[in-house]
């Protein structure tokens, strides 16, 4: 089980961290898990049901082998996403330096 940050998920799903809270305040997302007393998390795969459910996937239609091939093909776009925003932060940060 994968927890995402606040900041992956807005980056992931393309939407406001404040609309993200919007939807889950609304129970129109999957609310976050408290990881201390400042830190909170998202666990990755009700988001990424989430994502499938608002493309128009009929996930409840979908063998459990594929539904599981489709998390695992989208956890590793998603982790793809993540390391190409941090190499380009550091280029950014090595071009300022």
């Amino acid at each position: 089980m994968k927890m995402r940050s606040p900041k992956s998920v807005s980056l992931w799903t393309n939407l406001s961290r404040p609309t993200v809270d919007r939807l889950v305040a609304n129970d129109d997302f999957p609310k976050p898990v408290k990881l201390s007393k400042r830190r909170i998390a998202y666990v990755e795969g009700p988001v990424i049901k989430w994502m499938m459910e608002r493309a128009g996937m009929k996930i409840e239609n979908l063998d459990p082998i594929e539904l599981s091939r489709q998390l695992a093909e989208a956890s590793e776009a998603w982790d793809r996403i993540e390391r190409n925003e941090a190499e380009a932060k550091r280029a950014a940060r090595s071009r300022s330096a």
